[in-house]
């Protein structure tokens, strides 16, 4: 097995559509943000080409 190189968490939110997900991770990017924690957010499937025809 690897070491892990890098510090940190990873927090994933899932759910059904409609369920407040977006709305989870905006208050949660808000409450890191005035915490001074850097944060990095994405999403999947992503908003590029490929993840357009994933949705679809």
């Amino acid at each position: 097995m690897n070491k892990n190189l890098y510090s940190g968490k990873l927090i994933a939110v899932d759910g059904p559509n409609g369920a407040g997900k977006t709305t989870i991770i905006q208050e949660l990017k808000k409450e890191l943000e005035k915490r001074r924690i850097k944060a990095c957010f994405t999403k999947e499937p992503t908003d590029n080409e490929l993840g357009c025809f994933v949705r679809k």
